[in-house]
């Protein structure tokens, strides 16, 4: 030990391969491939000078073999950020330095490094991963060194798929079992949590041999399983599925009815819902209305209120989900010419949609429109909005007692006018 103290130059070289980092500010990075045991051997000529009485008597370089293997362990932060801790050695003429490993991933494949041995000040260092994870290469103190995992003597795992096999396509929602078969020739066992199943489409979905997912994202998923022993090396296998996207369930159309009369002039409200499987409670653009046999939308959402010419029209709904899967509806009502006399007013309740759950405690605020082909549009005291009586369901009768007057309606304070 003490003879390799006194090389300087080889001292200072000694810090520079740390597989660590000093962490910086900035987004968080993660990267477990850094973890695993990196070995190699590394050649350094470090020059000297000796002198006497202020002359230089001799000058030349000294070449030194290095065996150099550093074991750099890996955690996240909550935050996402990977760190590297570990220790490591380096031997030259038969003695050995140890080393202490710190560090920080800056990016993927990027490491800030800085390492520390017996007798030196820590030293900075910058690393840098192959995309296989095999290979790091260290640059400080303007030297380079390349260390791998596969030179330390450790092979990589042999890692399968059993189930699903290539191709199934399964129902959205539908259970789906995941089992692999994984063995090392170093490791005894793999730990659980170096066994890593994920997915193309939704990312990591959990560890072990086996495990059981289901509502998976629509869509063809290449699922990877990963299997990486002590020495981070990795075996990788991956499997295709296919996840069917369910057609939306028909959307239900309130308003108009089926079979209703209108009179030319008068503002018909279109009113309706749908639902999806995957995507819940459809609203806005993937709600749209068709009128007769124009391809043009007329327009989008629960609701809304237009005029229609005289005649027979069809009314369409056609619900679409995130993934163009759509179901429709329709119904067919009858434009009339404008009568002599007095007719009744058109009303459209906006909010709160059918679809919408209620708690006990919970408020809604309550949302129409009305109009009529004489007055136009009709508001304040013209607008009653009635609760009908436990147990009944026909407002406009003595059966129901009015809750408020005006276009909105807020049940949890005074009713306002509109």
């Amino acid at each position: 030990m003490k003879g390799i103290r006194s090389r300087s130059g080889l001292a200072i070289l000694l810090v520079s391969i740390g597989v660590g980092a000093t962490p910086e500010l900035g987004a968080a990075a993660s990267d477990p491939r850094f973890f695993g045991t990196y070995c190699g051997t590394y050649v350094v000529t470090v020059p000297y000078r000796v002198t006497f009485l202020g002359f230089t008597v001799r000058r030349g370089t000294r070449t030194f073999n290095l065996s150099v293997r550093a074991q750099a362990g890996y955690v996240e932060t909550p935050r996402g950020q990977g760190l590297i801790s570990g220790s490591g050695t380096v031997t030259e003429g038969g003695t050995t330095v140890p080393l202490t490993l710190s560090g920080v991933v800056t990016g993927r494949g990027n490491l800030q490094a800085a390492g520390i041995a017996p007798t030196v000040d820590p030293v900075s260092a910058r690393a840098s991963l192959s995309e296989d994870g095999n290979v790091l290469v260290v640059r400080a103190m303007d030297h380079s060194i390349t260390i791998r995992k596969d030179a330390c003597g450790n092979t990589s795992p042999f890692v399968s798929i059993q189930s699903p096999t290539h191709g199934p396509v399964y129902l959205w929602g539908q259970a789906i079992t995941f089992r692999a078969y994984a063995r090392d020739r170093e490791d005894s066992t793999l730990a659980s949590s170096r066994l890593v199943w994920s997915s193309s489409l939704d990312g990591r979905l959990g560890t072990g041999l086996s495990l059981t997912r289901n509502y998976l994202s629509p869509g063809t998923h290449t699922i990877s399983f990963v299997g990486t022993d002590s020495g981070g090396m990795e075996g990788r296998a991956s499997v295709s599925i296919n996840v069917a996207n369910n057609q939306p369930n028909a959307p239900r159309i309130e308003q108009p009815a089926d079979g209703a009369s209108f009179f030319v002039g008068q503002l018909v409200g279109f009113r309706g819902s749908a639902t999806d499987r995957e995507d819940g409670n459809l609203t806005g653009a993937a709600l749209a209305w068709y009128v007769d046999r124009d391809p043009a939308v007329v327009g989008t959402g629960g609701s809304l209120r237009m005029a229609l010419p005289e005649g027979s029209h069809r009314v369409q709904l056609v619900a679409t989900d995130h993934q163009g899967s759509f179901g429709r509806s329709w119904v067919r009502i009858t434009v009339l010419p404008r009568p002599a006399g007095n007719t009744p007013p058109t009303v459209l309740i906006t909010s709160p949609t059918s679809l919408v759950s209620m708690g006990s405690e919970d408020c809604q605020t309550l949302v129409a429109e009305a109009s009529d082909l004489e007055s136009g549009r009709l508001r304040g005291a013209s607008l009653v909005w009635e609760e009908p009586l436990a147990g009944h369901n026909t407002p406009g009768t003595d059966l129901a007692w009015p809750a408020g007057r005006g276009r909105s309606l807020y049940p949890c304070t005074t009713p306002a006018a509109g």
